[in-house]
């Protein structure tokens, strides 16, 4: 029996874990109640005994590849290069199942055998060709041996997959900087500073450890992962059960965005207030509130506590950018302006921001608050700096040219936005496009 330190644990963590403890004494050759036993150690950080259990179920039971790829994570977690044979075994009783090879990849790759994780990535992409980790693996090889090029094509073709591969970006960044080219690197790294925080990485047979999780943290952690699946009311349960163990802000506003998604505005508005009288000091409680309340309450005070999310954190971009929608909504002309400019000026690399500011100085309905030349050079300027020109951005500087009264350069513009979005899918931006191509076929500037 594994020897563990539960003095600083929950006492729920404790109970459980001593009844597995004191139900193995009894049924010692057991080897799924081992590998309870371990997954409920695992879940909660304790690492070494975990893998004592994965080890000893593993032998009881050598035919089930879980205990096996479950002792590697654990020995991985640890810094013991012995994950690697834990993985190999895995492989070995399951061979069909890439997420095994893509983790068997990785340990070899760490250990510096580039050819044995080359081969374990190819592997995993033979049994499913878009296995964005297993390019990610490949790219890294790539990067490695100073091809970027071919490096930079697998990491295209994993964020093609998954678009919110945090890592494939960042080693994206590195090549096209060890490419000398800027322009791509501007790009991606807007791509990667606008990402919000990036989810789990998806290991299904990992997640069957999460119904052993009773502590706080991580009864957090699976609603969290219920919630970016889309299993909204299950994860609204996991947060009630956390504030019953815990009443703390993160909980109530967890519990808060799911009562939104499930059409519970009420609920939501209260429960984000609980997280913010908590912690009035934090900048993301205050915009969470303020968001809630701009949509579903008293959109005064809403667009009070958006301001003040900003002052607090003016560095980030979601503030800024919801801070100005709510002005423009609540016709505060000159205030959005002041605060595009002012973020625009400072974060150039905040393109959307740019946006923004060009279409407001193009379209607005006040004529005070429109300047076209402007609105035109700062499209321009944000075009020049893309790879590929953005359907959004050529909307911009269609709009920024209909409103100096350079109509037939708006028309080549805006359909060229047009025939950049219906080739993307995006047809609900095609069908508006049409409708400020109609305008300026009428020699009209559009208004918004």
């Amino acid at each position: 029996m594994p020897a563990v330190n539960l003095s600083d644990m929950e006492p729920q963590i404790v109970t459980k874990i001593n009844t597995l403890q004191d139900s193995l004494k009894i049924h010692p050759g057991n080897a799924a109640m081992w590998g309870k036993l371990g997954m409920t150690l695992y879940v909660h950080e304790l690492m070494d005994g975990a893998a004592v259990c994965f080890e000893n179920a593993s032998e009881l039971d050598p035919k089930d590849f879980r205990w096996a790829y479950f002792c590697g994570i654990a020995r991985h977690n640890l810094g013991d290069a012995a994950s690697q044979r834990w993985y190999e075994r895995a492989v070995s009783i399951n061979p069909d199942e890439p997420q095994l090879r893509v983790r068997l990849g990785n340990a070899r790759l760490t250990e510096g055998d580039e050819a044995g994780a080359a081969k374990a990535f190819g592997q995993a992409l033979g049994l499913d060709n878009r296995r964005a980790d297993a390019l990610l693996g490949l790219a890294q090889i790539d990067y490695l041996h100073q091809d970027y090029e071919q490096a930079a094509e697998r990491l295209q073709k994993a964020l093609a997959v998954q678009p919110d591969l945090r890592e494939a970006l960042a080693l994206l960044i590195s090549c096209y900087r060890m490419q000398w080219n800027q322009k791509a690197v501007m790009e991606t790294s807007r791509r990667l500073q606008l990402l919000g925080e990036a989810p789990p990485p998806a290991d299904p047979i990992l997640n069957q450890m999460t119904g052993e999780g009773v502590s706080y943290h991580w009864v957090m952690e699976t609603g969290g992962q219920l919630l970016d699946a889309g299993r909204t009311r299950e994860a609204a349960g996991q947060f009630r059960r956390a504030l019953a163990i815990r009443r703390e802000g993160p909980a109530y506003s967890q519990l808060a965005i799911a009562q939104l998604r499930l059409g519970q505005p009420d609920s939501a508005v209260a429960n984000f207030r609980r997280a913010y009288r908590l912690n009035p000091g934090s900048a993301l409680n205050g915009f969470n509130l303020g968001m809630a309340l701009s949509d579903h309450g008293d959109a005064g005070e809403g667009l009070s506590l958006l301001e003040q999310a900003y002052r607090k954190s003016p560095e980030t971009p979601r503030y800024a950018l919801i801070l100005f929608d709510q002005y423009r909504k609540a016709g505060r002309w000159q205030a959005a302006r002041d605060l595009a400019e002012k973020v625009y000026r400072a974060y150039p690399q905040n393109t959307e921001m740019g946006l923004r500011l060009s279409m407001l100085l193009a379209t607005c309905k006040e004529a005070r608050w429109r300047d076209g030349e402007k609105a035109r050079a700062i499209a321009g300027e944000i075009l020049a700096r893309q790879n590929t020109p953005d359907p959004v951005a050529l909307d911009c500087l269609g709009a920024a040219l209909a409103e100096c009264g350079r109509f037939e350069e708006a028309l080549g513009a805006v359909g060229e936005a047009i025939n950049r979005s219906v080739a993307g899918g995006q047809n609900d931006l095609a069908n508006q496009l049409r409708l400020r191509e109609a305008s300026y076929q009428n020699k009209r500037p559009w208004r918004e």
